[in-house]
């Protein structure tokens, strides 16, 4: 199955715990997305890392941390 849409997640770090904040896009275009779904496809699964409950709690995959970024809307 080819991944069509990469949806994130914004969590903020308090007291060395996660957490959620709320859905956010990503900004990608279909190219990129198409190289992103390959990596992600290697990575292995992993139960949620936060406690509290997300959108789309049923359907939402959780994937091991490659890559962590902050960043910050001016």
């Amino acid at each position: 199955m080819e991944i069509t849409r990469i949806p994130s997640v914004a969590c903020t770090l308090v007291s060395n715990d996660l957490l959620y904040r709320g859905k956010v896009g990503t900004g990608f275009d279909d190219a990129t997305i198409k190289e992103i779904s390959k990596l992600m496809k290697e990575l292995k699964e992993i139960r949620k890392p936060i406690a509290n409950k997300v959108l789309d709690e049923k359907t939402s995959k959780w994937l091991e941390t490659m890559l962590m970024v902050e960043n910050q809307l001016r």
